[in-house]
């Protein structure tokens, strides 16, 4: 009998030495505070696992820069088939979903890589850990990181269920729909957690075994008691959305339109580029991949609020490749906290990169109108004009026909938004302005 119910629940080794700079190894102490003081990480047990798993030699080391960056991460990929690990955060919230003490008996269906079966081993202090991973060039994968980490022996690997049975079940694959017999692999007072995306959103989806009866809890939000014996709320919807549209980034796909938006934007913002023609050499174009995937994480998280998250996937894109646009995107970032003077900066910097970016000139000339700089303004908004390449010429238009609105300049300003217009019809705030440009001219003349 299943009973559901609506919940809103108040091995240190490295690939090669010299992969990972000093930098990288500092964040790990600065992630686990972040995810502590967010109620993800509460015990000082779940700590120190996280303390112990080092992240970064389950992840394909071309991407070890980006560890602990708090985004899902490939541990395989050969052609179409990826296989990403979850992002920290991602695991921490299904660690505590699963309530794993010392001794839980802990299935993993589904590898990921098996950066989470080696935090679930640390947790339940040695307890018992399998991964089934049916896909065997994943499992190979997967095993090598286990090998690399010191849990080869203790974490163990099969292709197909066992017949035994365990307190606490996770199945990985948000797609997946959850077996019967799986269900009664789990003992007395056991939890099985998977997640699940549909037309209704994002949730965790919880169910605990008690005897005969399942009762299945669907989660979107929790309330963590913090260490002032508050509760303060999660939303663990938008974790998911977010792991989703970032696992996207290396999976290759749109599976909705927020994606298609994110991977189209990033698209034609490079489309173009000097490095579009190729010219560059074979590890010089690894190195490009990289940073524009790095950007994508980024602009994600920039998109979600996430500034700190988005300026440091931003700078590792820099590290990695200099590129104007995420040298642009990240003086962006700085704007949305009013740090104007380091945007501009920033956009000069892009600017050093390649002139050729529409990009950086416009937003320096918004900038400049934030800061009551109009005359200063307006150079550098013609210039973004005049780029060869930029794929929303409309806004250089609009912001120019701003400035001129604000000089007293109507007609000027009329002819600057009646040209955004002509480029992108459907630019509502252009058109607004435009309405209230003619306005006021009418009532000029009126006036005469």
């Amino acid at each position: 009998m299943v009973t559901k119910l609506k919940a809103r629940a108040i091995g240190n080794a490295f690939y090669e030495r010299g992969t990972v700079s000093v930098q990288d190894m500092s964040s790990l102490p600065e992630l686990i505070e972040q995810l502590r003081s967010e109620n993800l990480l509460p015990t000082p047990e779940a700590q120190g696992a996280f303390s112990k798993v080092d992240l970064r030699v389950f992840v394909d080391k071309r991407y070890a820069s980006l560890a602990y960056e708090d985004v899902p991460l490939p541990y395989h990929e050969a052609g179409d088939k990826v296989g990403h690990l979850p992002s920290p955060r991602l695991a921490a919230a299904v660690l505590q979903l699963l309530d794993v003490e010392e001794g839980s008996d802990i299935l993993l269906v589904g590898s990921e890589g098996g950066y989470l079966a080696a935090l679930a081993f640390e947790l339940s202090k040695g307890g018992r850990v399998l991964i089934v991973e049916e896909d065997d060039e994943l499992a190979e994968t997967t095993r090598r990181g286990l090998d690399r980490s010191g849990y080869a022996g203790r974490i163990g690997l099969a292709d197909s269920l066992p017949e035994d049975s365990w307190s606490r079940i996770y199945v990985t694959d948000p797609s997946a729909m959850v077996p019967e017999r799986l269900k009664h692999r789990l003992g007395d007072m056991g939890v099985l957690v998977h997640w699940r995306r549909d037309t209704e959103g994002y949730c965790f989806l919880k169910l605990v075994r008690s005897r005969d009866e399942f009762i299945e809890l669907a989660i979107s939000e929790v309330g963590f008691l913090t260490e002032n014996h508050r509760t303060v709320p999660f939303n663990f919807s938008a974790l998911l959305a977010l792991e989703d549209l970032l696992g996207n980034v290396w999976r290759g796909r749109a599976s909705t339109r927020r994606d298609s938006y994110f991977q189209e934007l990033a698209d034609s913002t490079f489309a173009g580029g000097p490095w579009d023609s190729g010219g560059i050499s074979k590890e010089d174009t690894g190195r490009l991949q990289i940073a524009r995937r790095a950007f994508r994480l980024a602009h994600i998280c920039q998109m979600h609020g996430d500034l700190k998250r988005a300026e440091r996937l931003y700078k590792k894109s820099i590290e990695a490749f200099p590129t104007a646009e995420s040298h642009t995107f990240l003086g962006w970032t700085y704007s949305f906290t009013e740090r104007l003077e380091e945007a501009i900066e920033e956009c000069k910097r892009a600017i050093a990169v390649d002139s050729s970016l529409g990009n950086p000139y416009n937003d320096i000339g918004a900038y400049l109108i934030q800061l009551g700089h109009l005359d200063d303004a307006i150079p550098w908004l013609k210039k973004a004009s005049e780029a060869r390449r930029y794929c929303c010429y409309f806004y250089p238009h609009c912001n120019l026909g701003r400035v001129y609105m604000m000089k007293g300049d109507l007609y000027a300003a009329k002819m600057e938004f009646e040209r955004a217009l002509e480029i992108n019809p459907g630019y509502e705030f252009a058109r607004e302005l435009l309405k209230e440009t003619e306005r006021r001219l009418a009532t000029s003349d009126r006036s005469i």
